[in-house]
């Protein structure tokens, strides 16, 4: 593990001949890269999601690269592009699957590079990660009854999300027709939210709650997938 210069000395007048002559001195040096090269493996940004997909992945060696290649990276949930660089630092774009929720990893191994020619010591690996949620969240809009009349108007309206919603206002966000909800709550156990869902007086149409695309996200920023009801 050392990059230096070697070298064995024989002292002058640590030996003499049978005649009692002091003998002379000797040095010789030869050079010496027992150290491995290193390796880093970062990416840009801490967080990909379905809206900001891409970033860029730097890999950092501590000497040159011999015999590096960008077949030598292996990549996990995503691809590479853009695949350049030049003497310590070299860079490529990583762009992460559609629909997963996981880690993505670019990883090097041990030995697919080496340093300088004349010694080509064999370099260490390395990984990088980036938690990637390019996963769309989703509702499913329900009315529980299948009609409502004069003697029965009223019914439940749940809507039940795959995640946690962020940014989502009832008020505005659901469309409603043929009717009105009433004052709603939020079941944050069973990700559900629940109102009371009654039938405009003296009409005979389809009644239906419509929750558009876009109108909320997950807490990665995926913008959430909408859906409607009918009644």
């Amino acid at each position: 593990n050392v990059d230096n210069t070697g070298g064995v000395e024989l002292v002058g007048g640590s030996y003499e001949d049978a005649a009692g002559n002091s003998g002379g001195g000797s040095v010789d040096t030869a050079d010496i890269d027992t150290k491995n090269p290193t390796s880093e493996i970062t990416f840009n940004r801490v967080l990909l999601n379905s809206v900001n997909n891409t970033t860029t992945v730097t890999i950092k060696f501590s000497e040159d690269p011999v015999g590096f290649v960008e077949e030598d990276l292996i990549v996990s949930n995503g691809t590479l592009s853009d695949f350049t660089g030049q003497d310590t630092i070299w860079t490529a774009k990583f762009q992460a699957n559609s629909n997963i929720t996981g880690v993505g990893t670019v990883q090097l191994p041990d030995g697919s590079y080496t340093d300088h020619i004349n010694f080509q010591n064999p370099g260490v690996g390395s990984v990088g990660s980036i938690a990637i949620d390019t996963l769309n969240p989703t509702a499913n809009v329900a009315l529980d009854a299948e009609d409502l009349s004069d003697g029965s108007n009223s019914t439940t309206l749940t809507i039940t999300f795959s995640e946690v919603p962020f940014g989502f206002d009832p008020n505005s966000d659901l469309e409603v027709t043929g009717g009105t909800l009433g004052t709603g709550s939020f079941n944050d156990a069973e990700l559900v939210w629940t109102a009371t869902y009654t039938a405009t007086d003296g009409i005979d149409v389809t009644g239906s709650v419509s929750l558009a695309s876009a109108r909320y996200t997950d807490a990665a920023g995926n913008d959430g997938v909408g859906d409607s009801d009918t009644v």
